[in-house]
């Protein structure tokens, strides 16, 4: 059996998207059946967003090379279609009236008839993390999903659910964990109120999180009191940023994190085709193959001055990252034998 052992072991902070990453598809379609008007609403905004799409595309961009800073501004100029659709869903009072006991009830039925699936290995991603009992280790949520509360009920009805069928106390212990974690993502207001919500959807300071560039603004904020922490200390005693994210939104915080990781579940040689639609028009490298990455060789990669700001890798499963996060464990003496 073996253990990991906290003396020696780096810190690791994982920032998980949440739609697409830890469950197998989009959450909105769900969030959207929460209440009869909800289910009105939708179709009316998902035609908005599809007209506003059409003419965003129609409109020439002014591009020069498509690489990662150009890239990253194009990203960020989709910005008017998220707004509008956050707009109209405010306007025709989609999630006006509802509360928490109406978004637990939608949750627990589309969890048990199958509409919302979790991926294999989300709960061994989070325990690797919690049971490793080192110090700076955490495992955060950064999402463009409607609702803070709606991504941490879903995790945690998800882990009750399985705690019933099999009666583990490992999953009374994850799903307390699931609880006190950070979780960054926008919000319909007020569903804790006996009045039910205004149905506005927000963010404290109005600083919601639709765009690639708006997970950035968030990233740096969330991992920069672990930097203040460990200013003028050794590369081994600041965190690991590890992020995994499975689309063009997650762009930005890919890059950005020490170790990005693009989720997507292809065989190997369909790479270049998914990966070319995910993030077009960006031209840039292939990422590498997180199942064939060494520790040692990416250990290196991070030394280079002049490495790539867009470099990051591909999984196309969760048990691929925890994989290598061990491998990562264990080559820095983290794992002792019992």
């Amino acid at each position: 059996m073996s253990t990991i052992g906290a003396a020696s072991r780096r810190p690791v902070d994982l920032i998980l998207d949440f739609d697409g990453t830890l469950t197998t598809s989009d959450t909105t379609t769900t969030l959207a059946q929460i209440s009869e008007q909800s289910r009105k609403c939708w179709q009316h905004v998902l035609d908005g967003w599809l007209v506003d799409s059409r003419q965003f595309k129609q409109v020439p961009y002014d591009w020069s090379n498509r690489g990662h800073e150009e890239y990253s501004r194009w990203l960020d100029s989709h910005r008017p279609l998220e707004m509008a659709s956050v707009r109209r869903a405010q306007d025709c009072d989609m999630f006006k009236g509802v509360t928490i006991e109406h978004m637990r009830a939608v949750i627990n039925a589309s969890l048990k008839n199958g509409e919302i699936r979790m991926r294999d290995g989300w709960q061994a991603l989070f325990r690797l993390v919690k049971d490793s009992h080192v110090v700076g280790s955490q495992v955060r949520i950064l999402s463009a999903n409607w609702s803070e509360t709606f991504v941490r009920t879903v995790l945690c009805t998800a882990v009750q659910q399985n705690a019933i069928s099999s009666s583990g106390d490992a999953e009374t212990v994850l799903h307390q964990y699931l609880n006190d974690i950070e979780i960054f993502a926008n919000e319909i207001h007020g569903l804790g109120s006996p009045a039910g919500s205004s149905g506005r959807l927000v963010r404290p300071f109005d600083l919601g999180i639709r765009t690639s560039g708006d997970k950035v603004k968030y990233m740096q904020h969330m991992t920069s009191r672990a930097a203040e922490h460990s200013a003028g200390h050794s590369d081994t005693d600041r965190p690991l940023i590890v992020y995994v994210g499975d689309s063009a939104t997650d762009y930005g915080a890919l890059c950005q994190a020490d170790l990005g990781i693009w989720l997507c579940d292809i065989p190997e040689q369909e790479l270049g085709a998914k990966f070319s639609k995910a993030f077009a028009p960006l031209r840039t490298d292939l990422p590498l193959s997180l199942a064939n990455l060494g520790v040692t060789e990416f250990i290196e990669s991070r030394k280079e001055a002049n490495a790539s700001a867009s470099k990051f890798y591909w999984s196309r499963d969760l048990p691929t990252i925890v994989a290598f996060l061990q491998k990562y464990d264990a080559f820095r003496g983290g794992i002792k034998s019992t």
